[in-house]
């Protein structure tokens, strides 16, 4: 019988993608969702079941301003010149991440469709100092949301809330 070495649990491994590069060609890039909620990272659409527009042979997908539309980067601190940036997809959790790590700190933005709160697209960021650093950190969020779509007609609106006590 041949010695294989110690078996390693790689079931984690075997359903995240990652790169350190994105396809230039958006048929290609990642896409998230709950069976509710649909998108493509970074892409300005975002699909939902059952919306649909036009009529008869020309029927199709609504597309929706997606307001994860967004994409981080960020600066590096402490004259710290190495930037290691991947981006993976996790097929298992439906999350989408991008990490940037430097030797001084790491920011991870992840897109997922919530599984629970089915009508929830999230776009979430988190900075982590991995040493002592006294300069600030500047992490650079540009927002591509445009609130307009070529199936719907969008207004935006603004609510005012009031609150009043006894």
């Amino acid at each position: 019988m041949m010695d294989v070495g110690p078996v390693r649990d790689v079931a984690s491994e075997c359903t995240v993608f990652k790169t350190s590069t994105l396809p230039s060609d958006e048929r290609y890039m990642a896409s998230v969702g709950n069976g509710y909620l649909a998108t493509i990272v970074y892409s300005d659409t975002l699909y939902m079941n059952g919306l649909f527009n036009g009529a008869g042979n020309t029927t199709h997908r609504a597309k929706i301003p997606s307001p994860c539309n967004m994409q981080v980067s960020m600066k590096t601190c402490c004259h710290s010149n190495n930037t290691n940036e991947t981006f993976a997809l996790d097929v298992k959790k439906g999350i989408f991440t991008h990490q940037i790590r430097t030797a001084d700190f790491s920011v991870c933005h992840c897109i997922y469709a919530h599984q629970l709160y089915t009508q929830l697209l999230v776009s979430e960021i988190s900075i982590h100092r991995n040493k002592n650093c006294d300069e600030p950190i500047t992490v650079t969020v540009t927002d591509h949301f445009k609130p307009t779509s070529p199936d719907l007609d969008i207004s935006i609106s603004t609510r005012k809330h009031s609150h009043s006590q006894n």
